[in-house]
């Protein structure tokens, strides 16, 4: 074997390159990518606020059941049974579902010590106040009158008669005005609509011109 000292030994020259870094065009495809990823997030509600919103919760659910109901009637060839009904009452709930859709486009807006939901022209995705909507909804629809909603809806019962049983018969939503909410509450989050991507991507069409999907996206980075 040879043996070779240190003062023998070669030392490799420093490298002169510079740390990479990544490109600004990328930084933005990545920023982008995740807003996509955040509205698809499901949010978690926030409980204390439910009892500060039962009685427009249960008017909107009862409007939008009543409204999306005669829309399927409307748009259907044959009957409705019972059970379409039924189906329309189980997906109420549901900001993802067509029957719970009412969901993505209500903001929670305080209007001195009210917590109020205010319609919005535009859907958007479910964030925090969206998700509290829906707690408010399943807590409604958990009190057990759900086969008389139904049972109303597939009778054509008119909207606002509707809601005037089942917000203050079947339910004790509306028979007292909503507590006041606390001071020292801190407001919640504005409300923001879907942006063109986002909502491109629900309707599995193509992007806006100059917009790429999500998968475009990721494929890039």
């Amino acid at each position: 074997a040879t043996w070779c000292s240190p003062s023998s030994t070669t030392q490799r020259p420093h490298s002169s390159r510079m740390p990479r870094t990544t490109p600004q065009p990328l930084l933005a495809l990545a920023a982008a990518l995740l807003s996509v990823a955040s509205a698809q997030t499901p949010s978690a509600g926030v409980p204390s606020d439910v009892k500060h919103i039962r009685c427009e919760t249960c008017e909107s659910l009862v409007s939008a059941a009543h409204r999306r109901f005669a829309e399927l009637r409307k748009g259907s060839k044959k009957a409705l049974s019972e059970e379409d009904a039924m189906s329309v009452v189980e997906t109420v709930c549901d900001p993802e579902a067509d029957g719970g859709a009412w969901l993505r486009s209500l903001d929670l807006q305080e209007q001195g010590r009210r917590l109020r939901l205010v319609k919005q022209a535009e859907d958007g995705p479910c964030g925090v106040e969206c998700a509290t909507l829906r707690l408010a909804c399943q807590a409604l629809m958990e009190e057990g009158w759900e086969n008389e909603l139904g049972e109303a809806l597939y009778g054509a019962v008119d909207a606002d008669e509707l809601a005037e049983s089942a917000c203050r018969e079947w339910s004790s939503a509306c028979r007292k005005p909503a507590p006041k909410l606390d001071p020292a509450r801190p407001a919640g989050p504005p409300f923001r609509a879907y942006t063109q991507e986002e909502r491109a991507a629900r309707l599995g069409g193509p992007p806006p011109a100059g917009l790429l999907t999500a998968a475009a996206l990721a494929g890039r980075l």
